[in-house]
Order: C-alpha cells, then structure tokens, then sequence
C-alpha cells in the first residue's frame, strides 16, 4: 500500500513537473514572438512593399495569389503579435500598434472583399483585443492632439460597424471602404512605414521607439 501511495506521489509530481514545462515552454514561445517584433515588422514590411507594387502595376484582378496570401498571413501575424504582447514585459509602442493594426486592416481587406461579414468580424475581434491589450497595459496612451489610443480604436469599431450595417442596404458603401484600404497605394505607403519602424527599432535610430517614436503625442 505504502509503495502505492509512493508511486502516486511520484507521478503527481512528475505530471505537475511536466505541465509546468510546458507552460514554461509555450510562454518561451510568446515571448520569442514579441521579442523579435522588429524582425515581424520589417518582413511583413517588405511582404507588403511587393504586394503594393503589384497591385499597383498588375491591378486588383492579375496580381498575384501567392503575394495576396502573404499579405493575409502578414495581417494576422501583425494582429497576433500585437496581442501576445500583454505576455511580455516589451512594450510595443503606441504608434507602431496604430500603424501596425491600420496596415493589418489593409492587407486583409482585398482578401476578405467577396465575403463582407468575415472582413467585419475579423477587423472588429482585432481591434477588440488591440484595445484590450492597451487596456491590460493600463498606460495613458495618447497619439496627435492628446487623443487617447483606446478611444480611436473604439472609433475604428463603430466606424466599421456603422459601414456594416448601412452596407446591408447600400453594397457599394462596404465595397468603397475595402477598395479604400485595399488600394496598392495605400498597402505601399503603409508598408514603408511599417518597414522603417522595424529597421529603426532594430538599431535604436533614432530612440528606442523608432521613427514613429518622433511623431507627437
């Protein structure tokens, strides 16, 4: 009996050793994920310069499939990185969490340009937890003019909700709002800014907030 018990106890132990392992482990992978958050922003960076160019040149209908669907795995990357940093003592700074999530809205809009409501409800559950994320940071984030960073993120909800909802009657209203964010212009212009932050946060040029680090607020 005594053996038993012993036995019972070992594999306790050896299981709660074992969990805690692995909840070590999936926290090394967190952290690496928002560690190197630099190196994510100049790849999808460069993801997003070609796809730009691309569509620019080629135009929505021959760009091509592989670059778009780079540029869907760069926008849920983004995303993703922004969230999983709430499990990291780096804190990503509040511009690169703005452009980083404009940018992942751009290059998820063409994809998603058929299918409306899965565009809306993965644009509204990202800003969502971005906000959430800014929320559990507790920090007074304040971009241009004082504006509080939350509460352009709850404009960005409502505004897509309202386009939404008043798309369900007027098509075109959603479809202009996609083309706008789609547009190989805009992915290109957000995609040098996205790759410039990365690069100067990399080396520090000039702060420890990148470029973006010299934009008021």
């Amino acid at each position: 009996m005594k053996k038993i018990t012993h036995n019972f106890h070992l594999w306790q132990f050896s299981s709660s050793k074992s969990n805690k392992d692995n909840i070590d482990g999936q926290f090394m992978v967190l952290n690496a994920v928002t560690d190197y958050y630099e190196v994510i922003l100049i790849i999808v960076g460069v993801n997003g310069l070609i796809l730009g160019f691309d569509r620019i040149t080629k135009g929505d209908e021959e760009e091509s499939d592989l670059l778009e669907l780079l540029g869907i795995i760069g926008g849920l990357v983004l995303f993703a990185t922004i969230i999983l940093s709430i499990y990291n003592d780096v804190v990503i700074s509040k511009y690169t969490i703005l452009f980083s999530t404009l940018f992942s809205l751009s290059l998820l809009a063409k994809p998603f340009k058929k299918i409306p409501i899965a565009f809306a409800v993965t644009a509204i559950l990202g800003l969502a937890m971005t906000w959430y994320v800014l929320d559990r940071r507790g920090d007074d984030e304040s971009i241009i003019g004082g504006l509080s960073l939350q509460l352009t993120i709850v404009v960005l909800i409502l505004i897509l909700i309202v386009v939404f909802i008043i798309g369900f009657i007027q098509e075109q209203t959603m479809d202009i709002m996609l083309f706008m964010l789609s547009w190989g212009l805009v992915i290109l212009i957000l995609s040098i800014l996205i790759f410039l932050q990365g690069v100067t946060l990399l080396f520090e040029v000039p702060d420890k907030d990148g470029i973006l680090g010299l934009l008021p607020g």
